[in-house]
């Protein structure tokens, strides 16, 4: 089609800032944190979903506390107020995020 590479960069930037800007912010009241390893080598990334949807709300670098914090500072009061339940493993790093981040969050399970 002899379009360059930057020129479909460009359409691509363009056509995700329209789709992020039509879509709602998420605001579920229940969601699930995972980690998985990114091509099989120790390289993880955080991801958040929503339960009910089965909708992917973020996917952030690595598995630390800073992964799971950094989406939770996206979110309004209004919207961390809104969480009822966070399904996830036991992994610390997530525990002491959502402790510190979510308004009345305990620890409950095993």
């Amino acid at each position: 089609m002899g379009v360059s590479w930057s020129a479909i960069d460009g359409i691509m930037q363009r056509a995700v800032n329209r789709g992020l800007a039509r879509s709602a912010a998420p605001s579920p009241a229940h969601i699930c944190v995972d980690e998985t390893s990114f091509r099989k080598r120790h390289n993880y990334v955080t991801i958040v979903s929503d339960p009910k949807t089965g909708k992917v709300l973020n996917v952030s670098e690595g598995r630390t506390k800073s992964s799971l914090r950094a989406w939770y500072a996206g979110l309004t009061p209004a919207q961390l107020e809104q969480i009822e339940s966070v399904s996830m493993d036991m992994w610390p790093a997530y525990i002491q995020s959502t402790l510190a981040c979510v308004p009345g969050a305990k620890r409950t399970g095993r």
